[in-house]
């Protein structure tokens, strides 16, 4: 290397000066930069900062670098610091010391693909790191507090982050190319948003946010988001996140898609651990496919673009957020079990659930007495298994919403009151003419019936007075058949009569009753056609009435 300058302390170029750098020289420079003149060079120069001491660049005058080269120390406590105006349109290279870009118009650029060793590291703190074809390799420091960093132009161009390494975002904007991994060191984030794979990702099997088994992360805050899913010919993970090492999320906001996502998006997802805030983007509709591990919310859950799909790979969406306005959506579903915590009484709980056939069939829930514990909730597609279970199948399978909802409780929670709005398409009744006639029933081993509690229509049913959990289920009632209750039949100095009733068949149900002359008349088995009666006085005609029902007395009888 040859060095046309080698200045052991600080170097000052004057208001009135020119430091001609010249050509393919190396100029190195101990202690401070002050440039309040002018800087000039030719080509292929480099300016190395060496020394054992902290030193700054500064000065009126933006200094306009070449190649700069920092070998400040023998660790990133030594600190080589862009106080002043600066660019650089060459390579950029570390040994030792950290290089930190605090002044807003400071701004540094790889020139390629960058390798930070461990005992090197580079801060933005207000300045900008501009992006360069090629990767970040990091065994040392990559810290950004506020300002931007982006790195790489091209598909896969990552911050590769290895053993003993610390990637820090506190603030301002990281922007990825291609990938951020981890297959050591620790990932930390607190604030900022790092904004991943804007270009590409075709390592089919890297994820765009790879965390590994061997590396730490830990997020508090800020954003990452995913501009594209991993574009492999078969694609992979957009986030994987596996277990070991230490790994924790307690704020942050996972946002899939953003202004630049293409069309219909699919990112697929696997975290092994809990993550904190969930949300689609709403452009273009991007969606999320589950993969390996259940999805953990605990934070909050915002639908805003497409679907999460669960049901392909029987993965379920758990948010232990017992806020009910911890989920929320403008647009999309989850198409397989969605588990919500619930703690309040009076508040609605949406439940954004749909078909695996793409109808969005969401159930709210408000609770008026409840013991808090965790509610699934699963829209599932055709008529449910039941309806033709007596007794009290009070709903005809012919005059039905092709759909019914599985609500499971667990974790302690019950309810003995709670009432709550199934939304549904249109597509999905059997025929829309009878919608106005829709009753509810709940199936947990036998039918019981809810109150509706507005007139339903062929898109949603609201209703109140549900006890307890299961199958939810709605259509119009089923019509009895029509009764009769036998001949009339009269008998001398005997007391006892077997009725002839019309026999029935599910969903029906039928029920003697007496009508008149009463008094001492007892029905052995009131609801079968052919039960005894005992007690009729002699002389005194006794009137009994056979009725025929489905169960629900909002249905008709005969």
């Amino acid at each position: 290397m040859l060095f046309r300058s080698d200045v052991r302390g600080n170097l000052t170029i004057g208001s009135n000066a020119t430091f001609a750098a010249g050509t393919s020289l190396t100029h190195a420079i101990a202690g401070n930069w002050l440039n309040n003149g002018s800087f000039t060079f030719t080509t292929a120069n480099t300016v190395l900062f060496n020394g054992a001491n902290s030193a700054t660049i500064s000065g009126s005058s933006s200094t306009a670098f070449n190649n700069l080269s920092v070998d400040k120390g023998s660790s990133i406590a030594t600190v080589l610091e862009a106080t002043g105006p600066m660019s650089m349109n060459g390579n950029l290279t570390f040994t030792d010391g950290l290089f930190r870009l605090t002044h807003a118009s400071s701004s540094a650029q790889p020139g390629g693909s960058l390798t930070i060793p461990s005992t090197a590291g580079i801060e933005i703190n207000g300045g900008t790191l501009n992006p360069n074809f090629g990767s970040i390799t990091n065994q040392g420091l990559f810290r950004v507090i506020s300002g931007s960093a982006t790195v790489g132009t091209s598909s896969g161009n990552a911050v590769n982050n290895q053993t003993g390494s610390t990637c820090n975002v506190q603030g301002g904007t990281l922007t990825v190319s291609g990938r951020l991994t981890a297959t050591g060191g620790t990932v930390s984030q607190s604030g900022g948003t790092i904004t991943l794979c804007t270009v590409g990702n075709t390592d089919a099997g890297t994820a765009n946010f790879d965390i590994s088994s061997t590396s730490n992360l830990s997020l508090t805050g800020g954003s990452v988001v995913f501009s594209l899913p991993n574009t492999a010919t078969t694609p992979y993970n957009s986030l994987n996140i596996v277990n070991g090492g230490t790994k924790t999320v307690s704020g942050g906001t996972f946002q899939f898609g953003n202004a630049s996502t293409p069309t219909s998006q699919l990112f697929k997802v696997n975290s092994a651990i809990p993550l904190f805030n969930f949300t689609i983007n709403n452009v273009n509709a991007p969606s999320v496919q589950l993969v390996t591990n259940d999805l953990t919310i605990n934070g909050t859950l915002a639908l805003n673009g497409g679907n999460i799909d669960g049901a392909t790979n029987n993965k379920l969406v758990i948010v232990t957020n017992s806020s009910s306005s911890a989920v929320t959506q403008t647009s999309g579903f989850i198409n397989s079990n969605l588990r919500r915590a619930v703690a309040t009484t009076g508040a609605n709980y949406l439940f954004p659930v749909g078909l695996t056939t793409g109808e969005y069939t969401p159930a709210t829930l408000n609770f008026s007495n409840l013991t808090a514990g965790n509610l699934t909730v699963k829209a599932n597609s055709g008529d449910e298994p039941n309806l033709s279970v007596s007794p009290f199948a009070a709903i005809d399978p012919a005059k039905s919403v092709n759909a019914y909802w599985t609500l499971t409780a667990s974790g302690g929670a019950a309810s003995t009151g709670y009432s709550g709005t199934l939304g549904y398409t249109a597509g999905l009744n059997d025929n829309s003419t009878f919608a106005t006639s829709y009753v509810l029933g709940k199936f947990n081993s036998g039918w019981t019936y809810p109150t509706v509690s507005a007139t339903p229509s062929s898109t949603a049913l609201s209703f109140s007075g549900a006890n307890g959990f299961g199958n939810l289920a709605i259509g119009s009632c089923q019509t009895p058949t029509t009764a009769n209750a036998g001949p009339d039949q009269t008998q001398c100095n005997n007391g006892s009569f077997t009725l002839a009733g019309n026999s029935i068949s599910t969903p029906n149900n039928g029920t003697w009753t007496c009508v008149s002359g009463c008094t001492g008349v007892i029905i052995s088995t009131p609801n079968s056609p052919n039960s005894t009666v005992t007690g009729v006085v002699a002389g005194v005609p006794a009137t009994l009435r056979w009725t025929i029902d489905v169960g629900n007395p909002n249905c008709a009888t005969s």
